[in-house]
């Protein structure tokens, strides 16, 4: 993040994510993304959290390097989907 923080008001909470497995597996079809993230509010309301994860996305029988960004874009995409509804409330 810029320094300093470029904005009127201050973060609310800082986002940690911690990945242990980004990558396709071919034996399962289906592109990986394993972790956990932690948030950690700055205000005094004991929303802190840490939450571990794992999200897949389907891979065609033989995919491409295509196939294979569209799974990983589409796995990041619902762990920011997961983050948001589950990490962020």
């Amino acid at each position: 993040a810029p320094d300093p923080w470029p904005f009127d008001e201050q973060p609310e909470a800082r986002l940690d994510v911690r990945v242990e497995q980004f990558a396709p597996d071919l034996t399962l079809g289906a592109f990986i993304l394993r972790g956990q993230y932690f948030v950690a509010a700055f205000d005094e309301s004991g929303r802190d959290r840490a939450r571990t994860f794992t999200v897949t996305a389907p891979l065609p029988a033989e995919p491409g390097p295509a196939a294979i960004a569209f799974a990983r874009s589409q796995a990041t995409l619902s762990l920011a989907r997961q983050i948001a509804a589950e990490g962020l409330q």
